[in-house]
Order: C-alpha cells, then sequence, then structure tokens
C-alpha cells in the first residue's frame, strides 16, 4: 500500500459524521448525513450504503443547502449499518442508525403537525398507530384536491408505500439468502387499480423471489404497510410480481366479463343516444380496460350514436396515469364529436356531458365554451338549465 492510500486508508477508519446537509427550508425533518476525514479532507462526503443496508463507501457531495453542525459527531465505520440524520424539534442536527433514531422520533410525533412529515417519520419509527391517522388524512385531502379518489389512491401508493415495501422485500431476500445480493430498488413497481377497484402493487419477478423469503419481521413490517395502504385508501392493497396482465388468471377474467356485463346492461338503459354516449365517454376515464372491450362490440340503433361510436373506436385510452389525464383525452374527442351534431342534438349532448363529466375542470369549461359561441343554444329555452347544470357541478 503506497503512502497516499495508507494516508486515505487511515483517515475513512477515523470518519465521522459532523454536520448535516439540509435541503428543505426549516423544521423538523429528515438531512443528508455529511462525513469528514479529519484535517487532511476538506472537501464533504456522505456514506453510501449496499442493497444490505451497510455502509460500503463515500461519495463526495456538492454543498448544496444549509449545514448544520451536530453537537455530537458520530463515529463511522465501514459494514455498520445504515446512519441517517435528522433535524429535530429544536432546530439541532443528530444521526443515528434507525434503531438509535427510532425511540427519538417516536416522542415528536405529537407535536409535528405538517402530515406528510409526521407520516413519513411514523413509518421510518414503525409507529404505525399515527400512520394510520395521517395516512386517511393526507388521502382524504389529495382525493378533494384532485377530485378523484382513484388518482389520489395512486399518489399515495407511489408517495408512502412503495419505497417502504421495496426496503422491506430486499431485506426479506438478504435475509432469507447470505449470498444474494438483494433486490433492484429501480426497477419501479406498477400501481394498478384492479377490476374490483383495489390495488396491485408490481414488482418484477427477476428481482424478488416470494418463496425465499422467510423471515418472520419481515412479514410483519410488510403486513403493516399494507394495512396501513388499506386503512389510508379505503382499498385492499396486494403485492404481485411480474407484469400486469388485464386478464391474468380466471378469475380477474370472470370478473372482468361481469363487469362488462354490468355496463353494457347499464348503457342499454338511457333512454336518448346523447345519454348514451356520455356515458361512454365516462366509462373512457373512470374504466378504460371495460371501455376498450365494449366500444369494440357494442352497436347503437341511432345514427348519431353509432357515428360517435365509429369515432370512438379510434380513440382507446392511451398513457392514462389518473382521471385528469383521461379527461383531457375526452375534452379533445367531445371537440370532434361537436363539429357533427346539430341542434337541438348538441343541446342535449351538453345536458348528458355535464351530468357525466361536468365535475372534471376542463370539460366543464369546455361544455360553457360551447354555450357561449353559439347563438343557437344561447337562443333556446333550456340554456339556463344547461348552465345551472354546469355551475354545480
Amino acid at each position: 500500500m503506497n503512502n497516499n492510500n495508507s494516508a486515505l486508508y487511515d483517515a475513512i477508519k477515523s470518519a465521522e459524521i459532523t454536520s448535516a446537509l439540509v435541503v428543505h427550508s426549516s423544521g423538523p425533518g429528515f438531512a443528508i448525513p455529511i462525513a469528514r476525514f479529519g484535517r487532511l479532507y476538506n472537501s464533504l462526503y456522505t456514506p453510501t450504503v449496499n442493497r444490505k443496508r451497510k455502509i460500503n463507501g463515500f461519495s463526495q457531495i456538492a454543498e448544496v443547502g444549509r449545514m448544520q453542525i451536530l453537537r455530537t459527531p458520530r463515529k463511522l465505520a465501514l459494514g455498520q449499518n445504515e446512519v441517517f440524520s435528522l433535524i429535530g424539534l429544536d432546530g439541532q442536527a443528530i444521526a443515528g442508525t434507525r434503531t438509535e433514531l427510532s425511540p427519538i422520533i417516536a416522542g415528536w410525533l405529537n407535536t409535528i403537525t405538517a402530515s406528510a412529515l409526521k407520516l413519513n417519520l411514523a413509518i421510518f419509527c414503525r409507529n404505525y398507530d399515527v400512520a394510520y391517522q395521517e395516512g386517511r388524512l393526507l388521502f382524504q385531502r389529495k382525493s378533494k384536491e384532485l377530485g378523484n379518489e382513484d388518482a389520489a389512491a395512486r399518489w399515495f401508493i407511489s408517495a408512502f408505500i412503495c419505497l417502504p415495501i421495496a426496503r422491506e422485500l430486499a431485506r426479506a431476500l438478504i435475509d432469507s439468502d447470505p449470498f444474494e445480493d438483494g433486490m433492484d430498488l429501480s426497477a419501479l413497481p406498477q400501481i394498478i387499480i384492479n377490476v374490483h377497484n383495489d390495488i396491485d402493487i408490481y414488482f418484477s419477478d427477476e428481482v424478488f423471489k416470494p418463496e425465499q423469503v422467510g423471515s418472520k419481521q419481515y412479514r410483519v413490517d410488510v403486513r403493516n404497510i399494507l394495512e396501513l395502504a388499506r386503512l389510508s385508501t379505503n382499498r385492499n392493497v396486494a403485492i404481485k410480481y411480474g407484469r400486469h396482465n388485464n386478464i391474468d388468471d380466471e378469475y380477474d377474467r370472470l370478473a372482468l366479463e361481469a363487469q362488462i356485463s354490468d355496463e353494457l346492461a347499464r348503457l342499454l338503459s338511457l333512454k336518448n343516444q346523447e345519454g348514451r354516449v356520455a356515458y361512454l365517454l365516462e366509462m373512457y376515464i373512470n374504466k378504460p380496460d371495460i371501455y376498450s372491450y365494449v366500444i369494440d362490440h357494442y352497436e347503437d340503433k341511432s345514427g348519431f350514436a353509432n357515428r360517435a361510436i365509429a369515432l370512438l373506436r379510434n380513440k382507446k385510452p392511451s398513457m392514462i396515469r389518473n382521471h385528469s389525464d383521461g379527461a383531457f383525452q375526452v375534452a379533445s374527442i367531445i371537440a370532434e364529436i361537436m363539429r357533427f351534431v346539430f341542434p337541438p342534438g348538441k343541446e342535449r349532448l351538453i345536458v348528458a356531458l355535464s351530468i357525466r363529466l361536468g365535475s372534471y375542470n376542463v370539460i366543464r369549461h369546455q361544455l360553457n365554451g360551447f354555450i357561449r359561441r353559439s347563438s343557437v343554444l344561447r337562443a333556446l329555452k333550456s340554456v339556463e338549465e344547461i348552465k345551472k347544470v354546469l355551475q354545480t357541478k
């Protein structure tokens, strides 16, 4: 070993966490632990970990944010458990392992008011009673903000559930097989709302083998995280493996067929063709899998509806991550349909669309625009009724 390598090796052996880099504005929260290697090294470094969450080295980091000095430096060693850094309620920086910090964080939870931070800290220290309360509150707020619960559920699972689940899967796999390097957390899971309106989180079957897991603590932690997701979103949440297929087993196929039959029965029960077209567009947003099947097999008895259906067959839902995406796509379709519908059919269509889809801002504004630009619609007796419907959505 040359002198330079020897000096670096000695410096790493004496490394310690001396400060925390704060990237959030103010208040308590997680920070980046900053290590120094004695007097010879002035650059900033943060410890890195392997998939077993053990410290395996250090990475140089730029000073972007506010540096907070620890009251008491914390010694580090290669191979020890992952070290975290936090800014406490008093504004002071602390550092430690999850086991060391959890009791400290638990004492903060009754004081913290920011729900997202409180939820993350509660999950970190495994205080699931607090996590359940904050999770439900966050989901309800996001549902109100987005205007639909499906989008809010996907947001909640992505923001608060996927990473803790992935960490537990990786830990469980390593615990069960000491020669296994662990799960590739870069393989992002799919979040699917299935035909039963529950949530499936699909992890790649190439990075995780469920039969390898036997850890009791893993089962407890995963069960608690899934229960947090269920109580927060009011939906059952399951871990699955492999790529999602809309009809990947007999049970799902039969359930989907039953739901398609129900939707067709509701569609056929509607008396006017404008109402049936509006129902199909609602299905496009809310139930894209069912819509894709129905639009390929449904024939209407009325001329305008069949012309609209011919257009819709070329407009399959694509890249719909949430209801807002679907609403923007449907607004584009409505603009095309309006070009070949004549009053009073246009008036009836606007009423039907407002009843079905008036809760989506982009569509409500679009329909109001059609009324303002049409001298024929403005002159019709029921325009005021249309406007009243639109304003109450």
